[in-house]
């Protein structure tokens, strides 16, 4: 099902199809009726299983027509995510309210708009959810979410959003939303380094990428646990795109909202022609099922993954199709 928002108005991205790496990286200010919560910087998304004292931090930036103005308040929530057991002896948790942040809760940021950091401790979201530590597992997740009121009565949420405004990794990412993984922290040597890949399972359009080099690079992201990959999606040959992904102890998890590329839609200006200029987007992310791995053995490893993550097929029809590509260390 494809998701819309309608109450953004006009969230205009110029894109720049043969400049691969800032192609999605200018937003412009003709925000009509809407707002967003940029994310400005991740510092970390993963928690320690061991370290009551890892921190959760990411800085956002606020955005609407009125440069900041119509800002109200952010509501804070989190919610706890049992990975580990049964069904019926589950201990996730609904989402609770963290906190309120008024306008004066920000700051005024480099670009004359409101920003602020979120930082929250393992110890700190174990107390909001009520969840004991003994209960927690490696795998299990907390899930931050976002809700921006606008002085206007609007309200923005990553359920009212479009591809665009939640796709990560490009200048105007604003997902609502930061999912922080429980972890046992690896060797920073591990899951790095050369790698050829092929496709294992084919996704809606065959492969999911398209070899552009003998080998890609594996290299560390902004957490402990996560790695970058460069990658070249299927549907359009000209964007190779920076993909991440977490190793979770014996699992490997693909990231959230991850935008396949810029031209990634079934949308056509003319025929054999795709519009790069639509905010309907083909999205990445984690199946529901997650690849095994031995987590000191990264020879050979596996990564299943969606095309079209939550139903953003790019208005190509078929809403989410899973994909599995597999890594070989050269």
């Amino acid at each position: 099902m494809k998701i819309i928002l309608p109450s953004l108005g006009i969230l205009l991205i110029f894109f720049s199809c043969s400049n691969d790496d800032k192609a999605i990286d200018r937003v412009t200010q003709e925000i009509s009726r809407g707002a967003i919560l940029r994310t400005i910087a991740i510092d970390n998304l993963e928690f320690d299983i061991n370290n009551s004292n890892s921190v959760f931090s990411v800085a956002i930036e606020e955005q609407d027509i009125e440069n900041g103005d119509l800002l109200d308040y952010v509501d804070v929530f989190v919610s706890f995510e049992d990975h580990t057991l049964e069904p019926g002896e589950s201990y996730s948790t609904p989402p609770t309210l963290i906190e309120r942040l008024e306008k004066e809760d920000f700051t005024n940021g480099p670009r004359g708009l409101p920003v602020r950091t979120l930082a929250y401790s393992f110890s700190q979201l174990l107390e909001e959810t009520g969840v004991l530590q003994t209960n927690v597992s490696c795998k299990d997740q907390f899930v931050i979410t976002l809700e921006l009121q606008l002085l206007n009565g609007d309200r923005f949420t990553e359920s009212n959003a479009n591809a665009v405004t939640l796709a990560s990794n490009t200048f105007s990412s604003s997902p609502f939303s930061y999912t922080v993984t429980v972890l046992e922290p690896i060797s920073e040597d591990l899951f790095i380094g050369d790698y050829a890949f092929n496709s294992v399972e084919e996704g809606a359009f065959g492969p999911s990428f398209i070899p552009f080099n003998p080998t890609v690079e594996i290299t560390r992201g902004h957490s402990f646990n996560t790695r970058l990959v460069t990658l070249l999606y299927t549907i359009n040959r000209n964007d190779p795109r920076v993909f991440e992904f977490t190793i979770a102890c014996d699992e490997i998890i693909m990231g959230k909202y991850q935008l396949s590329s810029i031209c990634g839609s079934c949308n056509e200006t003319a025929p054999g022609r795709r519009d790069c200029d639509t905010g309907d987007l083909i999205l990445l992310g984690p199946d529901t099922v997650n690849a095994t791995i031995a987590q000191n053995d990264d020879t050979v490893f596996e990564l299943n993954f969606v095309e079209g993550y939550r139903g953003f097929d790019g208005n190509c029809g078929f809403d989410s199709f899973p994909s599995k590509i597999r890594f070989t260390k050269q």
